[in-house]
């Protein structure tokens, strides 16, 4: 799959909301860095919290929590999911 810049990524996602990873910019320095902590095409994710500054993120993956720098998770584009859980 290829990475669209245009399309809706993990900065773009609020707290609680579900959405399925669609694509990872391998270009960028972290790729493949956050493709051995299991972020891929595929998976599913959800937004916990942002830090008061907005950087670093917080995100729920299958069995565990990974924080993101803004920057890294702008290289994560994503497709909303329809229901919301908290």
């Amino acid at each position: 799959m290829n990475f669209d810049p245009a399309a809706r990524t993990v900065c773009d996602l609020l707290p609680g909301e579900w959405a399925t990873v669609s694509a990872i910019n391998h270009d960028a320095g972290i790729g493949r860095r956050l493709l051995s902590l299991g972020l891929m095409p595929g998976c599913r994710l959800r937004l916990l919290r942002r830090a008061p500054l907005g950087d670093p993120i917080m995100v729920e993956l299958p069995g565990c929590v990974v924080c993101l720098r803004r920057l890294d998770a702008l290289s994560v584009s994503v497709q909303e999911e329809c229901l919301q859980t908290s």
